[in-house]
């Protein structure tokens, strides 16, 4: 089993991966319309250039779960991430077969006067566009025993709290959110892909699973922890996390 980081942009560094040597991809990508990673407009651009490498080195029959969620610009309304997302993935040559929502349970109370009506709804929900790389194909000669997975494999909408900022990353997700796309869409030794990976939870769940794991970030710091995280899961294992940095 292998644990790899890689420092840099995903763009350039996938552009370098032979096609078809994904078998998944788990990411939440920059959300344009959040100030925090910056111009809108760019970081759309950035999101739809990774999404068309992702599409690339997927295998035929491979799945990219995409978690998004549209963002509130004030009067501007919504930044439309999901749509958007949705179009790029069918110019990638992607197949929308379906979505999960995230419900994160009950937002902060409204600031301000967003209740005066006309009321703004509050946003206590995020999405996980699945997308398939052709048609559907199984890859495996038997149904799984699907355990505690069951429940969420006949569902899309999946409850689950938000991961607590503590663990260096202002927008980290739960591992269980990861652990649940990896379990339903990838098997046991193949490859997970994160080419927004952060801290790592997508490499922390994988190394849970038992699947390999390629992880790419732009951030020094986040790949330090990530490769303490997945290390921590890992214990006992005669192979290590693997960090490359520029």
């Amino acid at each position: 089993m292998s644990w790899l980081l890689i420092q840099g942009d995903a763009r350039r560094i996938l552009r370098g991966f032979s096609p078809g040597s994904i078998h998944l991809v788990v990411t939440s990508p920059p959300y344009p319309g959040v100030p925090l990673w910056g111009a809108e407009d760019e970081v759309q651009r950035i999101c739809d250039e990774v999404m068309e490498e992702c599409a690339r080195v997927l295998v035929d029959g491979g799945v990219l779960c995409w978690q998004i969620a549209n963002i509130p610009r004030g009067d501007r309304g919504l930044a439309p991430n999901v749509p958007l997302a949705v179009e790029k993935a069918a110019q990638c040559g992607l197949v929308w077969r379906g979505e999960i929502v995230w419900n994160k349970g009950s937002n902060a109370p409204p600031l301000g006067r967003m209740l005066d009506r006309p009321a703004i709804p509050p946003l206590c929900h995020e999405y996980i566009l699945v997308f398939f790389k052709g048609n559907r194909a199984p890859r495996e000669e038997r149904a799984p025993s699907f355990g505690s997975m069951f429940n969420y494999a006949i569902t899309s909408v999946w409850n689950i709290a938000p991961q607590s900022k503590s663990i260096g990353h202002p927008t980290p997700y739960p591992v269980a959110l990861v652990e649940r796309c990896i379990f339903l869409w990838s098997l046991e030794g193949e490859v997970v892909l994160d080419p927004f990976c952060g801290v790592g939870t997508t490499g922390v769940a994988a190394a849970r699973m038992k699947r390999r794991f390629i992880g790419i970030d732009l951030n020094r710091d986040y790949l330090l922890i990530a490769r303490r995280r997945i290390s921590e899961e890992i214990v006992g294992s005669p192979n290590q996390p693997r960090l490359f940095l520029e």
